[in-house]
C-alpha cells in the first residue's frame, strides 16, 4: 500500500501540471547545441562545448542535466519527433562517453512542438534545431527515481521519468508557496479523477506526451498507472485522497536555491 501511495503522489504531480500555468522556472546557463537540417551529428564546436560541460559536471556532483531534443517544422511531425529524440540521445551518449554517469542525464523530446521562433528563415530554423540542457537538482531526481524503480519500471525509464517529474515537482512547489488556494486546488484534483479507467489512462498518456517522455517509457508508465488506478478505486477514494494529501504535505521543498549556489550554477 505504501508503494502505491508513493506512486499516486507522483501521479498527482503529473495531473497537477494541467492545472498550473507556467513551467520550470530555473534559469538555464548552458548554451544550446545546434544541428544542421535533417542532421543529428555533433559539430566540432558542439563536441568542444560538451567536453567542457562534462568537465563541469564532474566537478559539480550536486547537479544533474535534463537533455531536451527539438527540431524545426520542416518534415512530418512524426519524423521530427524521431529526429529530436535521436539528437537528445546523441548528446546524452556523448556526455556518457566523457565520463558523466548515465543516471545523471535525463532525456525528453518535443519534435517541433516547442519552437524558439516561428519566422520562415534559415536563422530561425537553425535555432529550433537544437538540444537544450537544463540543470536539475540531483536529490529530487534520486527521490523520484527510487519510487519508480520500486514500482518495477526499467532503470532507463525510471531515470527518464524521474527527470520529467522533478521539473513538474519544482514548479508545483513554487506554486504551492505562493498560491493561497493550493489546498482547494489539490482537493479538486484528488477528487476529480475520471471514474472510467480508459479515460484516466488516456488523460495520463496525454500528460506524458506533453512532457516529452518517450513512447517506451509511456507504455511502462501506463501499465503501472493502470495497476495503481485499479487499486485506488477498489479502496475508499475519499480516504485515499486524504492519505495522499497528508503525504504531499510531508514532501520536502525542492526550490532551495542554495544547492545551486554551492554547485556554482548561475541564477
Amino acid at each position: 500500500m505504501k508503494k502505491i501511495l508513493q506512486f499516486l503522489v507522483v501521479a498527482v504531480l503529473f495531473v497537477l501540471l494541467g492545472f498550473i500555468p507556467g513551467g520550470y522556472a530555473q534559469e538555464v546557463f548552458f548554451d544550446d547545441i545546434n544541428f544542421g537540417f535533417n542532421d543529428s551529428n555533433l559539430t566540432p564546436d558542439a563536441k568542444w562545448y560538451l567536453n567542457k560541460t562534462a568537465e563541469w559536471l564532474t566537478g559539480n556532483p550536486l547537479v544533474n542535466i535534463l537533455i531536451e531534443g527539438h527540431a524545426d517544422t520542416r518534415g512530418t511531425e512524426e519524423y521530427n519527433s524521431w529526429l529530436s529524440e535521436r539528437r537528445a540521445k546523441i548528446v546524452r551518449d556523448y556526455l556518457i562517453s566523457r565520463g558523466v554517469a548515465p543516471d545523471r542525464l535525463g532525456a525528453r523530446t518535443y519534435g517541433e512542438k516547442k519552437a524558439l521562433c516561428s519566422e520562415d528563415n534559415g536563422n530561425c530554423r537553425r535555432q529550433n534545431r537544437r538540444v537544450h540542457l537544463i540543470p536539475v537538482r540531483q536529490d529530487i531526481v534520486n527521490q523520484h527515481r527510487k519510487i519508480f524503480l520500486e514500482l518495477g519500471l526499467s532503470k532507463y525509464t525510471a531515470t527518464e521519468v524521474a527527470f520529467a517529474v522533478s521539473m513538474v515537482y519544482d514548479n508545483i512547489q513554487k506554486q504551492k508557496a505562493t498560491n493561497p488556494d493550493w489546498d482547494k486546488m489539490t482537493d479538486k484534483v484528488l477528487r476529480g479523477a475520471p471514474e472510467n479507467l480508459e479515460e484516466a489512462v488516456a488523460s495520463h498518456q496525454n500528460r506524458f506526451n506533453k512532457l516529452g517522455i518517450s513512447k517506451g517509457a509511456q507504455k511502462e508508465l501506463t501499465d503501472a498507472f493502470t495497476f495503481v488506478y485499479t487499486k485506488l478505486h477498489s479502496e475508499n477514494p475519499d480516504e485515499m485522497a486524504l492519505k495522499i494529501k497528508e503525504m504531499m504535505k510531508q514532501l520536502p521543498p525542492c526550490c532551495d536555491d542554495a544547492i545551486f549556489e554551492r554547485a556554482g550554477v548561475k541564477q
